[in-house]
């Protein structure tokens, strides 16, 4: 598959938005830039394009448009609300965030499951390793889409 640089850029934003990215987040946008231009081969329809904003939003133009949409730009469940309600903001993590702050303020939907599943290992006598795996076996829903990779 050839990939344009400059087209794949541009979709980023250009390559100072681009350079802004984790890893991750490039990964990804390469992933799904992948994956469009396969389906747009695969289907010949030019819906699969990747739309091109004739100008890319500011910060302050984003960060107004939070509350006003049902998803977030990303994918999980703090991302896209179960409920089909718009998107609230997100309340700061504390400057030294632990992991209870993440329960707290970012894995609401997942955090009464698998508390739940942690302390009945707890009392089942189960090692520390069963307990944290308990702890931590959903909360990814919150911040990737579950068939991410497959």
């Amino acid at each position: 598959m050839e990939i344009d640089r400059k087209t794949f850029l541009d979709s980023l934003g250009g390559p100072e938005a681009a350079s802004r990215m984790d890893s991750e987040a490039r990964a990804d946008a390469l992933e799904s830039h992948m994956m469009a231009q396969l389906n747009r081969a695969k289907t010949g329809d030019p819906a699969w394009d990747q739309i091109k904003p004739e100008k890319y939003p500011t910060v302050a133009e984003v960060e107004a448009q939070i509350e006003t949409r049902k998803y977030r730009e990303g994918v999980g469940f703090m991302y896209v609300p179960r409920t089909g309600e718009n998107v609230r903001r997100l309340p700061p993590m504390p400057a030294n965030p632990t992991l209870f702050d993440f329960f707290k303020f970012r894995f609401m939907d997942t955090s009464n499951h698998v508390l739940q599943s942690a302390n009945l290992a707890m009392k089942n006598g189960m090692k520390e390793e069963i307990i944290l795996a308990c702890l931590l076996h959903d909360v990814v829903q919150e911040i990737i889409r579950t068939d991410h990779g497959w």
